[in-house]
């Protein structure tokens, strides 16, 4: 192997590295700020069909649109592949059973009222109330 595929290479590890412990970082965070009490608000933000709103919880959807703002995900198709890499421990502390699809956060978050989300994320202590 050439030097500059060998440096290549090792930036790469490096990077994937430093993204994994920050996804650790930020499951921690939301595992110890974030609590199901707050989270709460969310069900009631939950814009799905009622059909599916019976079957799904909404806190865990919640859970990983946070997860994935904070782990600078540029859109729900990213979202969806962090909650695919997730660790069982990280799935665990965080109340993800498994992978979420894109369509099922992007249901959730189209039909809700959007003062109502904001409420939620403020409630929650995400965001500094306005």
């Amino acid at each position: 192997m050439r030097l500059r595929e060998r440096l290549q290479e090792e930036r790469r590890k490096l990077r994937t590295k430093k993204r994994k412990r920050r996804l650790r970082r930020t499951v921690g965070w939301l595992a110890r700020y974030v609590s199901d009490e707050l989270l709460e608000w969310a069900a009631d933000a939950d814009g799905r069909d009622p059909r599916g709103q019976t079957r799904k919880d909404p806190k865990p959807f919640f859970k990983a649109i946070l997860l994935g703002l904070l782990a600078g995900c540029k859109g729900l198709g990213e979202v969806e592949e962090l909650t695919e890499e997730l660790s069982e421990p990280m799935r665990e502390l965080l109340g993800i059973p498994d992978r979420i699809p894109d369509t099922t956060m992007g249901g959730f978050l189209k039909g809700a009222d959007p003062l109502d989300r904001r409420q939620s994320v403020v409630i929650s202590g995400v965001w500094p109330q306005m």
